[in-house]
């Protein structure tokens, strides 16, 4: 069977699942001081992104358990960084909307989360790091026509 350890080295899920993890620990750390978790950051930046979408339309985009959102979201809107608006259309769906003390605070993250990023990305030669994010690109956008579901879990 050989060395274990090989056979690892070799497994891309494994080599993606170790570099995301780490990344992660990392950019988790850089935001902590910010008050929020990766996962708010996350759904912080998805309503930046597109503002008004509903709290169940941000969790998918964010790949965010629904239980999870409404902790997350709960915690947020407290902190005072999201406000939930009711949807005149329908009085049972919750708009997401940053606050300005929101978007300061998702500005401030991007940049801490963008930073962590260039960090590890130093360590590759810039045409490896084109390469790299192009492969990434790649997998993402054709994973689900592979069969996989591509959208992250946070």
């Amino acid at each position: 069977m050989g060395d274990p350890g090989s056979v690892l080295q070799d497994d891309v899920h494994w080599l993606m699942a170790r570099t995301a993890r780490s990344l992660g620990v990392v950019e988790e750390a850089a935001i902590a001081h910010l008050g929020i978790t990766l996962r708010e950051y996350v759904i912080l930046a998805e309503v930046a992104a597109t503002p008004g979408r509903s709290q169940l339309a941000v969790a998918r985009a964010a790949a965010v358990d629904k239980s999870l959102m409404v902790t997350a979201v709960d915690r947020l809107e407290a902190g005072g960084l999201l406000e939930r608006t009711p949807d005149p259309n329908d009085r049972r769906v919750r708009a997401l909307q940053l606050t300005p003390k929101g978007r300061r605070t998702m500005t401030q993250a991007a940049r801490a989360v963008q930073q962590t990023q260039d960090r590890l990305m130093e360590t590759l030669e810039p045409e490896q790091r084109a390469v790299f994010r192009a492969a990434l690109l790649t997998l993402a956008d054709n994973g689900p026509q592979a069969g996989f579901d591509t959208t992250p879990c946070v």
